[in-house]
């Protein structure tokens, strides 16, 4: 650490001093080390911290927030590509049809037109089915969904039994 002198400029009014302020030297330790596989192409590297360094904790932090954010990015990139699948077929028959004018495309009564649609609302079913698979809190809700349901429903099984009973 070397020590930096900053000089104040003093009027007649004040006097200010010349205070010794230190920096503090930046530690090289990269979280990717970058480097070439000797095809042409660049590969990376995770350097996972060692508990020997001091910022091994912040480093930690950082490792668990970027495998945080790929599941995300993941899970985010999964939704939209079932969704553009869901929704390019309409997308499709609707503009070259309307562009094209092609009488099989724009027949809202037709079979080409109809599968589209429903293709498109069918999406809307599929989300529920597919959050689950993805994001594991989406599981664990749907897991105390169907538990609490199912308590209730034996619960109101076994008071119908018992009543039925006591007849």
């Amino acid at each position: 650490m070397e020590p930096l002198t900053t000089e104040l400029h003093s009027s007649k009014a004040t006097q200010t001093l010349s205070t010794p302020t230190t920096r503090k030297q930046r530690t090289n330790n990269p979280i990717f080390v970058w480097r070439s596989n000797g095809i042409g192409g660049i590969t990376t590297q995770l350097q996972l911290p060692s508990p020997a360094n001091p910022n091994s904790a912040g480093e930690q932090r950082t490792v668990r927030r970027l495998r945080r954010d790929k599941r995300a990015a993941t899970s985010l990139f999964i939704l939209v590509l079932v969704f553009m699948i869901f929704l390019l077929p309409y997308v499709f028959v609707v503009v070259v049809g309307r562009i094209f004018s092609i009488k099989i495309l724009t027949d809202t009564n037709g079979q080409v037109y109809s599968a589209a649609f429903w293709l498109l609302w069918l999406n809307s079913t599929v989300n529920p089915i597919l959050y689950p698979f993805i994001q594991p809190r989406f599981r664990e809700a749907y897991r105390r969904l169907f538990l609490r349901f199912t308590r209730r429903r034996r619960r109101l099984a076994s008071l119908i039994a018992d009543m039925q009973r006591g007849k």
